[in-house]
This record gives structure tokens, sequence and C-alpha cells, in this order.
């Protein structure tokens, strides 16, 4: 298992603009069960499902928390930004 990064304000910029501009960001983080999970998600809004007027609005997150899009699993998730391994920017070729 590998340790978690320390995320400097500038490492968390780049992950950000990872996920807003490339198809695909690989981001590996550890489980709070202390397993390792990589997670192919975006931020990338031409990839993010249309919000209709009936949907809730969008509920405030911890500042410690990042929602993404899992690219995978087609749905929401987050991971914990003291949890962050590593990240791999990638376009849609691979």
């Amino acid at each position: 298992m590998t340790e978690p990064v320390d995320v400097s304000p500038t490492m968390k910029e780049m992950v950000l603009y990872s996920l807003r501009s490339f198809p695909r960001t690989s981001i590996t983080f550890t489980k709070r069960d202390g397993t390792e999970r990589v997670m192919l998600c975006t931020l990338q809004e031409s990839a993010l499902p249309l919000r209709t007027e009936s949907e809730e609005p969008k509920r405030e997150h911890s500042p410690d928390v990042q929602p993404v899009w899992d690219i995978e699993a087609g749905g929401w998730r987050s991971f914990r930004w003291d949890s962050l391994v590593s990240f791999r920017s990638m376009s849609n070729e691979g």
C-alpha cells in the first residue's frame, strides 16, 4: 500500500485542472478501510450528466472532500484530499 501524499495548494490545483480539462483522470487514493482504490473520474463539463430543474440543489461539501463523476460507476463519488496517493491525466485513448 502506498502512503498518501501531502496535498499542497499547488497539487490540489493540478488535480482540479486535470479533472476539469481532461476526459479522464485516474485518481488513486486510500479508502477509509485502508485499501487502495483507483478511480477513473472527471469534472469536465461535457462529460457530466445534465441537471434537471426537479433535482435538489447542489449539496455543500467539505473542503476536505472532492466530489467527482466516476466514469466507470456512472455516478457521483468522492475522495478525501488527505487520502490522495497519485493522479494521472488521460486522453480518451488511454
